[in-house]
């Protein structure tokens, strides 16, 4: 049975098979978009149905399917709530997104953002899942706390004596790096050098440590491909380097700097990269030659994802002065958006936003989970699911 997600208040009266109530107590299905652009085009669900879903007794089931390149134009808004997160990343299990907030670390239903179980009520700085979920880490000042999710099984490792950044383990959890920036007190502003630290699980020593920049630093962003033969680090101030993980020897230098998120195509032949200054281009990792670039039309590009079929990337970037050698000073809309990787077109703007935070597909591709803020002078961060309808079955 496909999967249902079920809209209108009186849900429990339809039930042919696993249905998902779409009405949150903290959640609300929106009525179409009020597009600023012919681009945009707006969710009209409700309206097609003739359902206001939060008065009709009727139930409305949504019938969705995987996001893809061919049915683009057919994505909705499925879901937005009121939610106060400062990242999203895919959670350890099935269906399940790690939400991060200042309070805490929840894990929540990838298709309704209802809450599934707290992680802790705390900020745990750098926090990660391993790619199997097996495994959690996080910073502890100057250690590197790993922790198995099965056994709870707690190992720390002295990850480096100044500023660390947020550490990434490999997929078969054998490795873990470390960025860490060393300054320059005596050099000025901005002096100091940034570096990489590689370690060893088991043993838990440093087998490695990489240099990135000399001479002055920039916040790093490492992340391996999906096999763990490449790791790619961005530098939010300089170029991003390709190592090759066999011996940790550099690969490739992209020669573009001032990268804000990076992220390796679901084959791992493709780096894809947003800058500070609102584009995003493509990499090929075996030759480390730029493929494709595109303009958003953004003042910068803050985050990206790949779907899980790799025939669409979504990125969001916020409203602001674009900076860089590209037109400065131009003011410039944020927008959430879909992208063709085969030519790096534009398919759908999703969004008009004006702050933008993390977007991510889940991991059946079923939906895409943006964070942003439509307006400045509204004080709420929404959390929204996207999706496909694929058919409305409507029960009494």
């Amino acid at each position: 049975m496909p999967e249902m997600v079920v809209i209108g208040s009186n849900s429990r009266r339809f039930s042919p098979g696993p249905v998902i109530p779409i009405l949150l107590a903290s959640a609300r299905m929106l009525l179409p978009l009020q597009a600023e652009s012919p681009a945009i085009a707006p969710a009209t669900w409700p309206q097609e149905t003739g359902c206001d879903p939060q008065k009709s007794e009727r139930t409305i089931a949504v019938e969705v399917e995987p996001i893809r390149l061919h049915n683009v134009d057919q994505m909705g808004l499925l879901v937005e709530t009121i939610a106060s997160v400062n990242r999203i990343e895919r959670g350890p299990g099935p269906n399940e997104l790690v939400f991060h907030r200042d309070e805490g670390i929840e894990i929540v239903d990838d298709s309704t953002l209802e809450l599934v179980r707290r992680v802790t009520e705390k900020n745990r700085p750098g926090f990660s899942y391993s790619l199997d979920g097996s495994k959690s880490i996080w910073l502890d000042q100057k250690t590197v706390v790993v922790r198995d999710e099965k056994t709870g099984a707690i190992t720390r490792i002295n990850a480096g004596e100044e500023d660390l950044g947020r550490p990434a383990l490999s997929p078969d959890n054998e490795f873990l790096v470390v960025p860490e920036i060393v300054y320059d007190k005596n050099g000025g502003e901005g002096a100091g050098s940034v570096y990489l630290r590689v370690f060893a699980i088991k043993s838990r020593k440093l087998i490695r440590k990489l240099t990135i920049v000399e001479g002055s630093y920039g916040g790093l962003t490492s992340v391996f491909s999906p096999d763990g033969k490449t790791l790619a680090v961005g530098n939010r101030n300089y170029r991003t380097n390709l190592f090759e993980t066999a011996n940790w020897t550099l690969r490739h230098e992209l020669p573009r700097s001032r990268t804000h998120e990076i992220a390796f195509s679901p084959d791992g032949t493709l780096l894809a990269a947003t800058y500070t200054d609102g584009m995003i281009a493509l990499w090929s990792v075996n030759s480390g030659e730029i493929l494709r670039t595109a303009d958003s039309g953004c003042s910068q590009i803050q985050s990206l994802d790949w779907n899980p079929a790799g025939d669409l990337l979504a990125t969001s970037g916020p409203k602001g002065t674009r900076i860089g050698r590209h037109a400065p000073n131009e003011q410039r809309p944020g927008k959430l958006q879909l992208w063709d990787p085969k030519k790096l077109r534009l398919v759908r703007d999703l969004a008009y936003v004006s702050q933008s935070g993390s977007v991510r597909f889940t991991r059946d591709g079923k939906h895409l989970v943006a964070m942003f803020k439509r307006d400045n002078l509204l004080p709420e961060t929404k959390a929204t699911i996207w999706t496909v309808r694929k058919s409305l079955v409507e029960g009494l």
